[in-house]
């Protein structure tokens, strides 16, 4: 059984939606503890799961909720066939192509050694273009339409980050002695334990002969200031997944350029933040292929602003 915090971390809900969902819908419908206090049966995450991405799909709650969860989940098939066959056909050529299908029921060894193989063939940027983001599409639309369960969905997602996580390691030590004005820190804040977007991000960022510290750990906005104080960096860069809450994310980002100095910058992407206009003084791009000109651009600013030499 989980909390409404718990359930609002595993579904990437916010508390509050929750509540209001619950009250006008009846829906979720949490049992009560010894103290009153709600508890919510697993059952009930994948329930919401597949109303949030109903949600994203441009479906309003009231008509989510009419349905019962068969025929929610019949809805968020057809729409599923309905990007296959339309926006993501490049996609699905790509996964004609080279017979993805085998990775659903493969070994953690040997989904490990696909990946790292398709890095070392296709280089960083290839590899993401043309592999990483595709089969994250993949893999959701496979857990979506029920072709994987959520084991199987964080044993692909668990052995991508470690292929991601050993290049930004070794570009690291390559480039130990970099000497860019640029050095970032790569966070998610509090109740984003969507990861994969950031570790891209921090590939990337590394890939480009630019000092990067990774925190696997999200952490509290208050947290973010000591943070580049203590890792030395001047740049922060922040992932919000299409699982966070968009008004939420562009408050914090408010917030966060009110409360940093003005010589740190901020770079802001992920899923929550498609279609949002930047906020002065916050880089936000929803394209990673982006990021090297973003980060060029930051070096020249910053290089424009030094005293001139003695």
């Amino acid at each position: 059984m989980l909390n409404i915090t718990q359930l609002s971390q595993e579904t990437g809900i916010g508390i509050d939606t929750l509540r209001i969902w619950e009250r006008r819908y009846n829906f979720p419908q949490p049992q009560r503890d010894r103290r009153g206090r709600r508890q919510y049966p697993p059952e009930q995450v994948e329930q919401l799961r597949v109303a949030k991405h109903l949600q994203l799909d441009g479906y309003r709650p009231g008509d989510i909720f009419k349905l019962d969860p068969k025929q929610r989940m019949d809805l968020l098939v057809k729409g599923c066939d309905q990007q296959q066959s339309d926006q993501h056909g490049d996609r699905q050529e790509y996964f004609k192509k080279i017979s993805l299908e085998w990775l659903l029921n493969a070994t953690d060894k040997e989904t490990s050694a696909w990946l790292q193989r398709q890095l070392d063939t296709l280089g960083l940027h290839n590899f993401i273009r043309q592999c990483v983001i595709p089969l994250i599409w993949f893999v959701d639309i496979s857990w979506k339409t029920g072709a994987i369960g959520i084991v199987r969905e964080h044993l692909i997602s668990d052995q991508l980050s470690i292929v991601l996580h050993q290049y930004v390691h070794q570009q690291l030590q390559q480039n130990a002695l970099g000497d860019s004005d640029i050095k970032c820190l790569c966070l998610t804040l509090n109740h984003e334990r969507h990861k994969l977007g950031l570790l891209m991000a921090a590939s990337i960022i590394a890939a480009s002969a630019i000092h990067c510290t990774w925190l696997q750990e999200d952490i509290p906005l208050t947290e973010v200031s000591a943070a580049l104080e203590v890792t030395g960096s001047n740049t922060v860069v922040l992932s919000f997944s299409t699982h966070y809450a968009t008004r939420d994310a562009m408050e914090q980002l408010a917030t966060l350029r009110r409360i940093l100095p003005q010589n740190m910058h901020i770079i802001a992407g992920g899923g929550a933040l498609n279609g949002q206009k930047n906020i002065p003084g916050v880089h936000i791009s929803t394209d990673l292929m982006q990021l090297p000109s973003i980060l060029a651009a930051l070096t020249r600013q910053r290089i424009q602003k030094l005293p001139p030499p003695l």
